[in-house]
């Protein structure tokens, strides 16, 4: 690619995102924010990624609660298992959490190819994909500005082997520094 082609493409991507936000926006009219079971609210996303023949090891378990929305976690977690489907297909997935204070971390990792060191520090800028990739480069735009409008993030972590691992930050639900909390509510204010 160019670095004409790539500025048109990146200017091009910031609108195509803002697209594809406002749509994604539309079809979750005005989603409250509140305590999510993420084992619970990955449930089915998980069994369809099963049922398409990827291979998964959910190792979350009920009562992980986080600060967001059900349908916005479910959504940047079927981001990420396409991905996976579509640059590493046939690898596998584990899926775990950890506790860090006043954070949970949702962990998702493959043992694919990894992602190419040339797009490795853009990997959440609009327009940005592998060298193979047919996409637009705009899901993990997406999958993040979904993560940042749950006051959390999306991360992409050096794997403990070989592959990818994207680590999804929220706040613990009920926690001294979540969103929920009135005093942080008060603060905001």
């Amino acid at each position: 690619m160019t670095k004409a082609s790539w500025g048109w493409r990146k200017r091009n991507g910031d609108a195509v995102v803002a697209e594809h936000v406002a749509r994604l926006n539309g079809a979750l009219p005005h989603v409250e924010l509140n305590s999510v079971d993420l084992a619970h609210s990955l449930r089915s996303v998980l069994k369809f990624a099963r049922s398409a023949g990827m291979l998964i090891d959910n190792q979350l378990t009920d009562g992980c609660v986080v600060f967001g929305s059900a349908a916005k976690v479910a959504q940047v977690m079927h981001a990420l298992l396409a991905n996976v489907s579509v640059h590493a297909p046939g690898a596998a997935v584990t899926i775990r959490s950890e506790q860090h204070g006043d954070l949970i971390w949702l962990l998702v990792e493959d043992d694919g190819p990894g992602i190419p060191a040339e797009i490795a520090h853009r990997l959440f800028d609009a327009g940005v994909h592998g060298p193979q990739s047919r996409g637009e480069g705009v899901g993990l735009t997406i999958a993040r500005q979904l993560m940042r409008s749950m006051a959390g993030d999306l991360r992409s972590c050096p794997p403990a082997s070989s592959g990818t691992l994207i680590r999804m930050e929220f706040t613990a639900a009920g926690s001294d520094a979540s969103p929920m909390n009135p005093t942080v509510l008060r603060r905001r204010s």
